[in-house]
């Protein structure tokens, strides 16, 4: 090899190997975020300071900080002896981002990919072959675990912004159901923008105090409410519109065409359903990303990411007809009416 392919071949290895360490990396910075380490270093602090104030040993919170800063997590001054956040650990002092990586980073993802291989070569997901039950099942029995779940969803949520909340058309509706709402925070969003509807949050039972702390944090009670239930056995009726974000990838096309034919019954003609999800298509930018969250489909629950032809297809088997599909931050909205 000459040595363009050599340098070439040594970045590949390097790729390889950081990929490989990865798990180990991402646990480290999670202890480093469950610590609230880049909130301390919102001002710089001696390695003393920082072991005092997470209740740390000191040489193991060094030895994560340095290899940590290896890979560009935090910064460490030679001359002062102090810590500060690097620009990487900067952008988790914004909640809403920290939120959001940080639930991809419990520990228990880690405890569910030790069953990775085994789901590969069967119809079960790597959680259920791990604890006997869906990732929604198991989290139900994890309190703090669920918690993180949702509040990342939640903040995954806000980080779409205005892009996403100013896109959803609500103009002549008065109710709408957001199945699976998890914490409530896209329904408090579109409420706060559209004065005039009244929302209501379907999901599970075990939800239903994090959703409340979340709708009265918008001042929000008057208009959104939490209901418990099921949407795949049950969607209720009167609303004009019916919700599902990031909901529907987590099951099967025979799941999904029940759940959907359900909303069927529940709405009146000429009322609305709005879809939004990631689906996959190859020339989008976050092509990358949509296909990450398709293994997790493999790894946490027996589900896949459907590209837009395929959310078609069960969109309308279920009875509806698709007025419109509009792609926005990465993901895909598909706006439907029950037609008589």
């Amino acid at each position: 090899m000459d040595t363009k392919q050599i340098e070439e071949t040594n970045h590949l290895k390097e790729d390889v190997y950081t990929l490989a360490m990865s798990p180990l990396i991402a646990t480290a910075l999670n202890s480093m975020l469950s610590f609230d380490v880049p909130k301390l270093l919102e001002t710089p602090k001696s390695i003393d300071e920082l072991a005092q104030a997470t209740l740390s040993v000191k040489h193991k919170l060094e030895r994560t900080l340095l290899a940590l800063e290896a890979f560009g997590y935090f910064s460490y001054d030679e001359h002062s002896k102090t810590w500060s956040n690097s620009p990487k650990t900067s952008l988790f002092l914004d909640k809403n981002f920290r939120d959001a990586i940080y639930f991809c980073c419990v520990p228990f993802q880690y405890e569910i990919l030790l069953k990775f291989s085994d789901a590969l070569r069967c119809d079960q997901s790597s959680c259920y072959l791990q604890f006997g039950r869906n990732i929604y099942e198991e989290l139900s029995q994890r309190s703090l675990d669920k918690n993180y779940f949702h509040t990342g969803l939640g903040a995954y949520t806000k980080m779409s912004g205005d892009a996403l909340f100013d896109t959803i058309t609500l103009t002549g509706l008065n109710k709408v159901l957001d199945a699976g709402g998890g914490d409530g925070t896209l329904l408090c969003e579109l409420a706060k923008r559209n004065p005039n509807i009244e929302c209501t949050v379907l999901d599970i039972p075990s939800l239903s105090e994090l959703a409340t702390k979340i709708i009265e944090s918008y001042g929000l009670q008057d208009r959104v409410k939490f209901v418990p239930g099921d949407f795949r056995q049950e969607i209720p009726s009167g609303f004009d519109c019916i919700l599902f974000k990031q909901a529907l990838n987590s099951w099967s096309d025979e799941v999904v065409i029940k759940i959907l034919e359900n909303c069927y019954k529940a709405l009146e003609n000429g009322k609305k359903l709005i879809i939004i999800e990631h689906a996959v298509v190859k020339s989008d930018e976050n092509y990358r990303e949509v296909r990450y969250l398709d293994l997790m489909g493999i790894s946490e629950i027996e589900s896949r990411t459907r590209n837009p032809e395929e959310f078609k297809m069960v969109i309308e088997y279920a009875g509806f007809t698709i007025e419109n599909i509009k792609r926005l931050q990465g993901q895909y909205m598909f706006e439907a009416v029950k037609s008589a």
